[in-house]
């Protein structure tokens, strides 16, 4: 979809803007659909001891230049149930049909609903109405038939925190424009970094590698009188100390 998943310390403002920190220098940042509660949105509106959120975002956000797809407050609607009734409220207070239809929703506590659902949950996705998360949740398809039994008593028990909703194939995009195949290109700074200090680690756990298996074909080699060289091999690594205090004798039963 090309949207950039991105978290707090990903993102500053600079001269009045939202900018993201990325491989090709700060890009501006016109909306942001944020998956953390109101509260640690912006340390110096909310909480301040935040550190998910983004430092004056608050105030960027009230002068229009960045938008909040998700904006504070709108978590009080923030119900699965809510949804269902949502092109009914688009009826009633807009007076107009929705645009986007949505997906169709079980309540499971509407007892033709509930007989359809535990009768289909083979095909059905049921979601507690209350968790986030990933909590609460049965993708019929995927479980056990015990885990749908299971489930199925659950929704008898307390039919009202639950809804359910068929399964929905979303069509793929194919990306074929200059400015896509260019923002493919685009990495956050964070990322490149994290990429960056693996490379090296691996590196330096291979060279360590290549030194003990240069080693042990040496001590295979040398006469009996010459000894092992393991102590050597500890030294070049740097961590001599920490070696002899962990393991005392360097052998190799220690090294490797």
């Amino acid at each position: 979809m090309g949207i950039e998943l991105a978290e707090g310390r990903d993102l500053l403002v600079q001269d009045g803007l939202v900018m993201m920190r990325t491989t090709r220098g700060f890009q501006r940042v016109d909306v942001i659909y944020r998956r953390i509660d109101d509260d640690f949105i912006d340390p110096e509106c909310f909480r301040q001891d935040s550190v998910l959120g983004v430092t004056d975002l608050i105030r960027v956000y009230q002068e229009g230049r960045v938008a909040l797809a998700n904006a504070p407050g709108t978590g009080v609607a923030d119900d699965k149930v809510v949804y269902a009734y949502v092109p009914a409220m688009i009826r009633c207070y807009l007076e107009e049909e929705p645009i986007l239809p949505n997906v169709p929703t079980y309540q499971c506590w509407e007892e033709e609903d509930c007989k359809s659902v535990l009768a289909h949950l083979d095909a059905l996705g049921v979601k507690a109405t209350n968790e986030s998360g990933g909590y609460g949740i049965l993708v019929g398809p995927h479980a056990t038939s015990q885990q749908r039994l299971e489930f199925a008593r659950h929704i008898e028990e307390n039919p009202r925190n639950n809804i359910a909703q068929p399964r929905i194939k979303c069509p793929s995009w194919s990306r074929t424009s200059r400015r896509e195949r260019q923002h493919d290109r685009i990495m956050l700074s964070r990322s490149a970094e994290s990429l960056y200090w693996l490379s090296r680690y691996v590196e330096l756990e291979e060279n360590i590698a290549r030194f003990i298996d240069v080693n042990l074909h040496l001590n295979l080699d040398v006469t009996a009188d010459i000894g092992d060289q393991w102590e050597p091999l500890v030294r070049v690594t740097g961590d001599w100390d920490t070696f002899v205090e962990r393991y005392g004798t360097a052998n190799r039963e220690n090294v490797i």
